[in-house]
């Protein structure tokens, strides 16, 4: 890797809204890695707990560490700051209440070689469980845009659209905003807006990162909130946002995600979801989609489908379902 004197290499971007009980594990997590040439960049978004009083001290005892302190204007907001202050060569981020694997990030600063951008894995930890989330991973080199979406779309790859997984170069990125009028899925939608403008992405089979689950947000996922429709709405917008096969993957994708909260919400016999996410699915269902989808799996589809509308038959369908995988 060249050695750009006088330039950062990263600017690790960490917005903060009443974080003190975890952002000192998250801080000590990045000053254990040993980095060089980086900054992290701790943007107080209004916090009215102990965090501004712990980034103030981290950046009195570290040059490294750089207090931006600014009223609420939410996550989105706080990242657009962070954003806006980054002069590293690449720019990252993460949240205060996750932190990374020392021994294994400074792997992400030797795959830094010019590339302009590079995805890591990641750990779920839930309680004192950690669950690697590393299917799909592979160490490989991206050079197009189909593929790229297909990693970051997919419900079930590895990478997925989160930002605390992803390295980009900052001067490719700069200038894409996250959404402030969205409080779900901004992350995803940004990460799509950053991905048309690169050419060239990293891939590594490290998961890198641990992502902390509480039970609230557990608990938001599982179930047919607010944020979930939010969600479903975003990759609604995403999918209206592409052309050509880029849109084909955001539309596989998205069906992907439905079919399988469908079959979830079968199981669980919650009537109201099933309808609800039945008419966001047959919105995708009709689309020039179906016309590549294998027999098999448009046969899979109607029975999940037709499943939805009639739940005595659930039980035969299941029977079939299981024989067409």
């Amino acid at each position: 890797m060249e050695e750009n004197k006088g330039k950062k290499l990263v600017s690790i971007v960490i917005p903060i809204f009443n974080k003190g009980n975890v952002l000192e594990r998250c801080l000590k997590s990045i000053l254990e890695c040993n980095l060089k040439d980086y900054e992290v960049i701790l943007v107080n978004d209004g916090s009215s707990d102990n965090s501004y009083s712990i980034c103030k001290e981290w950046s009195d005892r570290d040059k490294n560490f750089i207090l931006v302190d600014k009223e609420n204007g939410g996550v989105s907001d706080a990242r657009n700051v962070g954003l806006s202050h980054a002069t590293g060569e690449y720019v990252t981020f993460v949240d205060p209440d996750d932190y990374i694997n020392f021994k294994l990030y400074n792997e992400v600063v030797k795959s830094a070689d010019g590339v302009d951008a590079i995805f890591f894995g990641w750990e779920e930890k839930r309680g004192d469980m950690i669950v690697s989330k590393d299917y799909g991973l592979k160490n490989s080199m991206l050079d197009n845009s189909a593929d790229v979406l297909k990693y970051v779309l997919h419900p079930w790859s590895g990478y997925r659209g989160y930002v605390w997984n992803k390295w980009f170069k900052t001067e490719l990125v700069k200038d894409v905003r996250f959404d402030t009028n969205i409080s779900h899925a901004e992350d995803l939608l940004w990460v799509i807006e950053a991905c048309k403008k690169i050419k060239s992405i990293k891939l590594m089979d490290a998961a890198i990162y641990v992502h902390e689950i509480y039970e609230d947000s557990l608990s938001q996922f599982s179930k047919l909130t607010q944020k979930r429709l939010e969600i479903f709405d975003i990759r609604e917008r995403i999918i209206n946002s592409l052309s050509g096969n880029d849109k084909n993957v955001a539309m596989m994708a998205y069906h992907w995600e439905l079919l399988n909260f469908l079959n979830r919400e079968l199981y669980n016999g919650d009537n109201d979801s099933v309808n609800l996410v039945m008419s966001k699915y047959n919105k995708i269902y009709e689309k020039e989609y179906y016309n590549w989808v294998s027999i098999k799996q448009k046969i899979k589809n109607i029975l999940m489908i037709n499943s939805g509308k009639n739940y005595k038959s659930f039980s035969f369908i299941k029977v079939i379902l299981s024989i067409l995988k």
